[in-house]
């Protein structure tokens, strides 16, 4: 997939799998209109495909900030947890030792409208959790689930359901159900991502300042 081309540093990257790839440029600039972004993410992607693409495609690019959500697509594969972990250690590993001064901010798997996939998932959000918290305070879990849940059922709220429409059948029209509305099962509307980018928003204010912070002390101290 050909990739536009970036005019210096972005503050802000983002990567990973479809969660990821599908945070719109029209959500991101509306919303996280104060901080130049990049969307990396690409649809498909595994952890360990991620980390044969990182260097070039994200560690390039030196971002103050990577948001990053990867592993759904290993769980959906049916890859052992061991392996992941494993991977999810190589990627924390690699952005804390060559990039030590950017944030990365490790989204969890979010809720989708699969019970089966949901059973799972907050087994596979703890692990990310404590993997985050391994690996400095450059390194954050970012809970998709308070974000995107239905208040009240562990699973997508509907608000935020992708409707997939399909010709209706013979069958379909001969009986009256005629209906042809199916949803996507997996991936949320651009309604879920503004949610996101919402709750983003003073997360990135708050490292922006610090940056800012930094840079003045560092100024004032070479000045002595």
């Amino acid at each position: 997939m050909l990739k536009k081309p970036v005019m210096g540093n972005p503050f802000l990257v983002i990567a990973g799998e479809s969660t990821a790839a599908l945070f719109t440029e029209e959500v991101y600039r509306t919303e996280l209109s104060e901080f130049p972004t990049v969307n990396r993410a690409i649809g498909g992607e595994t952890t360990g495909l991620f980390l044969s693409s990182m260097d070039a495609d994200i560690i390039a690019l030196k971002p103050k900030v990577v948001f990053l959500s990867i592993g759904g697509n290993d769980i959906l594969d049916g890859r052992c947890i061991s392996k992941i972990k494993e991977n999810m250690q190589l990627i924390l590993f690699k952005f804390t030792t060559q990039l030590p001064g950017t944030h990365v901010l490790l989204a969890g798997v979010p809720p989708v409208r699969s019970w089966k996939v949901n059973s799972v998932t907050p087994y596979f959000n703890d692990l990310l959790r404590n993997l985050a918290s391994q690996y400095g305070p450059n390194v954050e879990y970012f809970d998709l689930w308070p974000i995107l849940a239905d208040p009240d059922r562990p699973i997508l709220d509907d608000r935020f359901m992708v409707t997939i429409t399909k010709e209706a059948t013979l069958l379909q029209k001969l009986t009256g159900n005629d209906e042809p509305e199916e949803y996507d099962l997996i991936h949320f509307n651009q309604d879920g991502y503004r949610e996101i980018a919402k709750n983003l928003k003073p997360i990135l204010e708050r490292i922006r300042d610090q940056n800012i912070k930094k840079e003045k002390e560092l100024s004032k101290s070479k000045n002595k």
